[in-house]
């Protein structure tokens, strides 16, 4: 029967009417992500807004080691997106922005006649961040990047200079940091792109003429014995001849380089 296929639900005398059944719920519930970082580096800020002078001192230190672009983006950052993002477009602006930071940090060198170590603070990212774009297909980041290791070399023996130091000392600091970057090297040296191969080499003599014992033999500490070691920078020396022998063997090819030569264009960064 009709009443019993389509049975109506009645309401009892003080108490709540029952929820139809073709009734729609349209209540919905919200949740929130408590991250603690967040909340730490708010609590962080919060107390360094009232602490003393001292703290305040701390934090100047701490901000000028910080090389910072003009568009206000730190170099942490913008190494990040030079090595994970995948558009040539936004790694080549990322790069620049690198380039950037080095450079107002030289000419803040000039200007305060200081010796601001925020380039050497900062070596530790700089040099194998910028050094993974010397395996990078495009030629305006290969290009951009030995421009940040000119400028950045350059930045080295500015303030060498202004700590009455040598380019032996550049040396010293940039020893840790060698090995990897003689590894990009090599791996560029030996790519089957002749424009990366070619970069690789610009590369290699803008470092040599900066530092011209940063792949020689600088591995012995002990200058007074005046003995030449083959360790340390030597070695690193030694891991570029057969890559450098492989491109002078394939000269004549003309696809290593335009006109034959090894070091064709150097004069831009020279």
């Amino acid at each position: 029967s009709i009443g019993g296929d389509f049975k109506r639900l009645k309401a009892k005398v003080g108490k709540k009417a029952p929820q139809r059944i073709n009734e729609t719920q349209t209540k919905f519930q919200s949740s929130s992500v408590h991250v603690q970082s967040q909340v730490d580096s708010f609590s962080k800020k919060k107390s360094s807004s009232a602490s003393n002078n001292d703290d305040g001192k701390s934090e100047e230190l701490t901000s000028s080691l910080q090389l910072i672009s003009g568009k206000g983006n730190t170099v942490e950052y913008l190494l990040h997106q030079v090595g994970h993002h995948p558009s040539p477009v936004s790694r080549l602006s990322a790069l620049k922005g690198v380039l950037d930071a080095i450079q107002r940090c030289q000419k803040k060198q000039q200007n305060k006649n200081n010796s601001n170590s925020a380039l050497v603070a900062n070596l530790s990212i700089l040099i194998p961040g910028i050094s993974k774009c010397l395996v990078d297909e495009n030629d305006s980041i290969r290009l951009t990047c030995l421009m940040s290791f000119r400028a950045l070399y350059d930045g080295l023996l500015l303030q060498s200079s202004s700590c009455e130091r040598t380019a032996a000392d550049g040396v010293i600091l940039l020893r840790p940091f060698l090995p990897l970057h003689v590894a990009y090297l090599t791996s560029a040296l030996n790519s089957l792109n002749g424009s990366i191969r070619l970069d690789a080499a610009r590369c290699v003599l803008i470092l040599t003429c900066a530092f011209p014992r940063a792949l020689g033999s600088y591995g012995n500490d002990n200058r007074s014995s005046g003995t030449s070691s083959a360790e340390g920078g030597g070695m690193l020396g030694m891991n570029l001849l057969p890559a450098f022998s492989r491109l002078l063997g394939n000269r004549g090819s003309g696809s290593a380089t335009p006109s034959g030569g090894v070091l064709v264009g150097t004069g831009t960064f020279g």
